[in-house]
């Protein structure tokens, strides 16, 4: 999996607008388009964490917060090297204190681990997956709509 990371990371520095027609055709494939396609000058989030993690989460996809993904997408496109680092250590970023997402996960892993802080919990116990790993606006499903649904009540109790 590391392989085809790397080809897409390459290609996304080295080849820019084929990059872009990649990602637009992902974004065809999943009827987006017009009003949310996914992001098509952003690097691709694979892997969210350490590979060791006791625990697994699948995400659909990346969100894109225009604050954060500009700042993050200039630092992954300084090398490969930055790139996998700051995969792995995301969860040492000072703003990701800020995600919504993963702060809907906080009481849960905390609970499972006994670890009271959410943002240690998830370094040393979490590596997300994103199924889809072009960022998007559209459709991801972060905090909000698990609480709409009723399951951060569920996870809590």
């Amino acid at each position: 999996m590391i392989s085809e990371i790397k080809t897409d990371y390459d290609l996304c520095i080295n080849q820019p607008l084929e990059y872009q027609r990649k990602v637009d055709h992902v974004s065809d494939l999943l009827s987006f388009k017009g009003k949310d396609p996914l992001k098509n000058n952003n690097c691709a989030a694979y892997i969210v964490g350490r590979p060791e993690s006791k625990f697994v989460l699948f995400s659909l996809n990346p969100g894109y917060v225009y604050d954060w993904n500009v700042k993050e997408d200039k630092e992954l496109r300084q090398s490969w090297e930055v790139y996998q680092k700051f995969f792995l250590n995301f969860f040492q970023h000072n703003y990701s204190e800020d995600s919504r997402f993963y702060n809907g996960f906080g009481q849960l892993f905390c609970g499972l681990t006994n670890v009271k802080n959410s943002w240690e919990c998830f370094d040393a116990n979490l590596l997300n997956l994103e199924l889809i790993p072009y960022l998007s606006t559209g459709f991801n499903i972060g905090y909000d709509k698990l609480s709409e649904a009723g399951c951060l009540r569920y996870i809590a109790s």
